[in-house]
């Protein structure tokens, strides 16, 4: 997958951004999911534990190898939290995972 770096809407559009670069350094955490119950056909999960970490290279991009299951994808950037997404990962298949997000330089 790949973080890139958005539009920051604290600022004007006419001052120079790096909108669609590469974001360097930012940690991605992925937790397991832990299924609760199934109310009438909505799975429930709560966050479990963190089952792989690793930090996204000077082009954005980041990597790993997830069994079968349910998980939570953190992207941390400067100690905070930019985004999150619950994704299946299913058996034998590649999943791209990409994300856009603003940060203050």
């Amino acid at each position: 997958g790949t973080i890139t770096q958005d539009q920051d809407s604290s600022k004007p559009l006419d001052v120079p951004s790096n909108v669609g670069a590469g974001v360097a350094e930012a940690e991605i955490i992925v937790f397991a999911l832990e299924k609760l119950e199934d109310i009438q056909g909505l799975d429930v999960f709560k966050r479990g534990a963190i089952v792989q970490r690793t930090t996204t290279d000077v082009a954005g991009a980041f990597s790993f190898s997830l069994f079968k299951g349910e998980y939570m994808i953190e992207v941390v950037v400067d100690h905070h939290v930019s985004d999150s997404r619950q994704i299946e990962v299913k058996g034998g298949r590649t999943t791209d995972l990409s994300f856009n997000i603003a940060t203050v330089p």
